[in-house]
């Protein structure tokens, strides 16, 4: 089940919204001759683009600001650091979680060392940067799934804002944290985060923190099966949205709302009109959020949104078919494989921003350590003219880049697996959609596998172990052989025996994701 949490990042600049509030911030910055003043009014500009999804002229502002503030004065180096800040709360709507990481760090350096400052308001203004800081390096390891890690950062934060007494930095930490609960499925704890977070939120009238704590409030009730409070906290967190015109917060709200329609309708059975009109206001809501995704150019929400279009689409036919409607079912079967393309072709894109961003960090560390190398052999050759000593230098720091690359190479083959799974999954998707199509209603059977031609094309050479595996392969692909021994009451070696002899069988070849290949093309026989 596919559900968007709202992730609150923290931000040091106070924002007002008014519609001729960047027209005023630009006549500001161009009638200014004081520096200071210049240069906190382009990082205020930059705020107001990031608030309006503008996320490329807000790197553009932010970078100018880092690039023109020059010197060491305190002014100067909190500058440098809300603009890091803002820089990482950019690339992080932008799904570039390692440069988002990079300047949440940037800023955490700078408030630590403000924080030391004998003068004891440098001394809070530190601190303050500091929860803010640790606050936003939590909320990208949640994105990134790493709780624990997310967990510690959220209480070094939330430590300082009790020392400090910060309202909105407590609502904020009691949220992420409500986050953390919530995706390892302990609804109760998450949902008296996210009572305490709304609670401050309301009484320091915090809209923004408000519309994150309705929206996941929403979420847990929609896993309660609560749909009704479900949706009444959505619309809450859609109306604060669409009234600060938050084109990210407007889509992913109308995702998590078409989700919702979808599970709503999966659940009703005996009412085929209202089970239709559930997959519509699940398709209207989708198109939104997909439209919006596609505007502010978000690869992560127009994943999301594509995937969800697929699923009501694909849905919506099936129900159509089984009402022997087969020229309407048609077209939602063909709809649900137009954006199930389009969702491949976004993961590809996805996919390949990461090689590029991996062959850059690659070629950067190549060019450092090669300067590094020069250095050092010039260095030596001032200072020592013996022959073989300069020798081993170069062979040691030969080796150190070797083993450089080595390491790259295999974070970037972790990368190309995590992929491939993503390009298998995704591919799955649309072969269980077009086999759905190619059957006629009689034999549709929900999309499953036909066990018949299965056995006709292997010859009857699969055994009822066997089957059993692919049942519960057909279900979750990912399942380790343990998990499966566990539910059909075999050991782990005869999973495993199981397997070889259908990827054998089925001469799947030996890949990462060899058990997502084999429900493919199983499926793939079943058409």
């Amino acid at each position: 089940m596919k559900y968007l949490i709202t992730i609150v990042l923290s931000f040091l600049i106070l924002n007002i919204s008014a519609n001729n509030y960047l027209d005023s911030l630009k006549s500001l910055y161009n009638t200014s001759n004081e520096a200071t003043t210049k240069i906190r009014t382009i990082k205020e500009i930059g705020v107001e683009l990031r608030n309006r999804s503008s996320f490329y002229e807000g790197i553009e502002f932010f970078s100018e600001v880092i690039s023109k503030t020059t010197g060491n004065s305190k002014t100067n180096r909190e500058i440098i650091a809300i603009s890091n800040t803002n820089l990482g709360i950019i690339y992080y709507y932008m799904g570039n979680h390692e440069l988002s990481l990079k300047y949440a760090i940037d800023a955490l350096k700078i408030y630590e060392e403000l924080s030391k400052s004998e003068d004891m308001k440098s001394s809070v203004e530190g601190k303050k940067g500091a929860a803010y800081s640790y606050s936003n390096i939590g909320a990208i390891y949640l994105s990134r799934e790493e709780y624990n890690t997310a967990l510690d950062y959220f209480l070094l934060s939330l430590e300082i804002n009790k020392e400090l007494d910060i309202k909105t930095g407590l609502s904020d930490c009691y949220n992420n944290m409500g986050n953390v609960y919530f995706l390892q499925k302990n609804y109760d704890e998450a949902l008296k985060y996210f009572s305490k977070a709304l609670t401050i939120n309301e009484e320091i009238k915090n809209s923004y923190g408000q519309s994150a704590c309705y929206n996941n409030i929403a979420l847990i009730y929609k896993q309660q099966y609560k749909y009704d409070t479900a949706i009444s906290y959505f619309q809450k967190s859609l109306e604060i949205e669409t009234k600060s015109d938050n084109k990210y917060g407007i889509a992913l709200v109308c995702i998590n709302i078409a989700d919702l329609f979808i599970t709503n309708a999966d659940s009703i059975e005996d009412n085929v009109e209202v089970k239709i009109k559930s997959y519509l206001e699940a398709i209207a809501y989708g198109k939104i959020g997909y439209d919006l995704s596609l505007e502010i150019n978000s690869l992560e929400s127009v994943l999301n949104s594509t995937s969800t279009l697929m699923e009501a689409y694909q849905k919506l036919g099936n129900t159509y078919s089984s009402e022997k409607d087969y020229k309407l079912s048609s077209t939602y079967f063909n709809l649900a494989i137009e954006f199930a393309t389009k969702n491949i072709e976004v993961g590809e894109t996805i996919f390949a921003i990461e090689k590029n961003k991996a062959l850059v960090e690659m070629q950067a560390k190549y060019n450092f350590e090669k300067k590094e190398k020069e250095n050092l052999i010039l260095k030596q050759e001032l200072e020592i003219s013996n022959y073989q000593q300069n020798i081993l230098i170069i062979i040691i720091i030969s080796g150190v880049v070797f083993i450089i690359l080595i390491l790259l190479n295999h974070r970037n083959y972790k990368r190309r697996k995590d992929v491939e799974k993503k390009k298998l999954l995704n591919e799955l998707k649309i072969v269980k959609t077009e086999t759905i199509i190619n059957k006629s209603v009689d034999d549709l059977k929900d999309g499953k596998i036909d066990r018949n031609k299965i056995d006709n094309a292997t010859n009857c050479k699969l055994n009822e172990t066997d089957w059993k595996i692919i049942n519960i392969l057909y279900k979750n692909p990912l399942l380790t052989n343990k998990l499966i021994a566990n539910e059909i009451f075999l050991s782990v070696d005869g999973v495993r025996s199981s397997l070889r002899k259908m990827y054998s069988l089925f001469e799947i070849e030996k890949v990462d994701n060899q058990k997502i290949a084999l429900v493919i093309e199983i499926m793939k026989l079943s058409r």
